[in-house]
C-alpha cells in the first residue's frame, strides 16, 4: 500500500477477509482494518470509515496499523466526527509502544485540521510527520506525508520528494514527486498529467486533488478550456470517492475571489471559530485576522459572520 501497489494490496486484504469469513474477534478486526486502509488509499472514504467501524466493533484498536479512522473522516470533511475519533485514542496514542506509527497519527491530525479549513496547520503537521518518518528511517511513510502536504497546497517539498523517488520502490514516490514539481511550477498541464499517473495507480482521491489543482492553475493563467477539462476530470474522480471533501475539491466546488490566507481564515470563521481562536491556531495576531476577514467580506459582499457562514456552507 505504501508503495502504491493498490491492486495487490486490495487482493491481499480480500484473501485475508475470505479466510476470516464468519469469524469474530481480534483477527477479524485486523482484517477489517486492512480493508479500511486500502479503501482510504483509494479514496473510498465512506467505505473506509465503515470498515473502521467493523474493526472497532471487534474491539480492535485501529492504530495497531498505520492508518487512522479520523484521517478518513477528515478526507470526508467530517471535522466534528474526526475530532471525536481522535479524542477517543489521543491518550493511548502517546504510549511509547506506538512510536513507530506516530507519523501516521500526525497525518490523521493534519486531515482533521484540513477538514476545519486550516490548511497551513494541515501542511505543517504533514511536514512534521515527514520529518519524524525521516528520523525513524521510514522513507515510504515520508513520501505519503509530504504528498499529503502537496495536496494541502504546499509548494516547498518538491525537491525532497524528487530525492525520495530515487530510492523508494513502487509507483507512489515518483507520482508524488511529479505532483509536487507540477504544483511548485504552477503548471496546469503537468498537474493534469500527475492526476492521470495517480489515477492509473488507483489512488483516485489523490488524482482528484491533482486535477482540481490543475483546474486552478489553468484558471490563473487564463486557459479557460484547459481549466474546464481539468475541472470535469476532478468532478469525475471525486464522484468515485464517496463524497470526499478535500481542500482542493472544496476550492474547486466553491471558487472564491480570495487569497489563500483569506480563504483559510474565512473557512475557520465559517466553522464557528472566534477571531482569537483563529489567531491562536494560525499563530498570527487578532488584528491580522480582523483585517483578512474585513477584506474577504468586502470581496464577497457580505456584512457579518452569519452571512459569511451561510455563503461558505451554501445555506
Amino acid at each position: 500500500m505504501l508503495a502504491g501497489l493498490l491492486d495487490a494490496a486490495e487482493d491481499t486484504a480480500r484473501r485475508y477477509r475470505e479466510r476470516c469469513d464468519g469469524t469474530t474477534g481480534f483477527g477479524y478486526g485486523v482484517v477489517c482494518t486492512m480493508c479500511a486502509a486500502v479503501a482510504q488509499a483509494r479514496g473510498q472514504v465512506r467505505t473506509a470509515t465503515r470498515w473502521f467501524g467493523e474493526a472497532l466493533a471487534a474491539s480492535v484498536p485501529t492504530f495497531t496499523l498505520p492508518v487512522e479512522p479520523y484521517g478518513a473522516l477528515g478526507m470526508a470533511g467530517d471535522a466534528a466526527f474526526a475530532r471525536d475519533a481522535w479524542r477517543r485514542i489521543a491518550d493511548i496514542a502517546e504510549h511509547p509502544g506506538f512510536a513507530h506509527i506516530r507519523s501516521e497519527l500526525l497525518l490523521g491530525r493534519a486531515w482533521m485540521a484540513a477538514a476545519d479549513g486550516s490548511l497551513s496547520e494541515a501542511a505543517g503537521l504533514s511536514r512534521q510527520a515527514a520529518l519524524l518518518a525521516a528520523t525513524q528511517d521510514q522513507p515510504a511513510v515520508e513520501v505519503v506525508a509530504l504528498h499529503s502536504a502537496v495536496c494541502f497546497g504546499d509548494r516547498t517539498v518538491a525537491d525532497r520528494l524528487a530525492e525520495l523517488a530515487t530510492h523508494v520502490d513502487g509507483p507512489r514516490a515518483s507520482a508524488a514527486a511529479a505532483h509536487a514539481a507540477a504544483l511548485a511550477a504552477d503548471d496546469g498541464a503537468a498537474l493534469h498529467a500527475a492526476s492521470a499517473q495517480l489515477e492509473a495507480m488507483g489512488a483516485l482521491l489523490l488524482a482528484a486533488d491533482a486535477a482540481a489543482q490543475a483546474a486552478a492553475a489553468h484558471h490563473r493563467h487564463g486557459q479557460r478550456g484547459s481549466a474546464q477539462a481539468a475541472s470535469s476530470r476532478a468532478d469525475r474522480l471525486a464522484q468515485a470517492c464517496e463524497g470526499a471533501r478535500t481542500p482542493a475539491l472544496a476550492a474547486l466546488a466553491a471558487p472564491l475571489p480570495l487569497t489563500t490566507r483569506e480563504r483559510e481564515i474565512v473557512m475557520l470563521a465559517a466553522n464557528g471559530l472566534s477571531n482569537r481562536q483563529i489567531a491562536d491556531r494560525l499563530t498570527v495576531s487578532v488584528r491580522t485576522v480582523e483585517g483578512h476577514l474585513y477584506r474577504a467580506c468586502a470581496k464577497l459582499g457580505v456584512g457579518d459572520r452569519t452571512k459569511l457562514a451561510a455563503l461558505i456552507h451554501g445555506d
